[in-house]
């Protein structure tokens, strides 16, 4: 693939009713969120449309070094 060319990746995500959903491996692959956790801000542009937009990203610690609400971001 040349440098002027860019790869398209397509899946599919599928939303709980909670609000929980999963972003399918080959689209983490893709965006590098592999093993990270991510703050996300998400946008809507009618009612079958949204953009997601990954505002940091970053490895969560190793549980066993951590306590209740560690590894979560904080403002300011």
């Amino acid at each position: 693939m040349s440098g002027n060319e860019t790869e398209h990746v397509r899946d599919t995500i599928e939303i709980a009713p909670d609000g929980r959903n999963t972003i399918p491996e080959s689209i983490r692959i893709k965006l590098e969120l592999v093993g990270l956790k991510v703050y996300a801000e998400i946008e809507t542009y009618g009612p079958n449309k949204f953009l997601v937009t990954i505002l940091n990203k970053w490895k969560p610690p190793d549980p066993k070094w951590t306590g209740p609400g560690k590894g979560t971001v904080k403002k300011g």
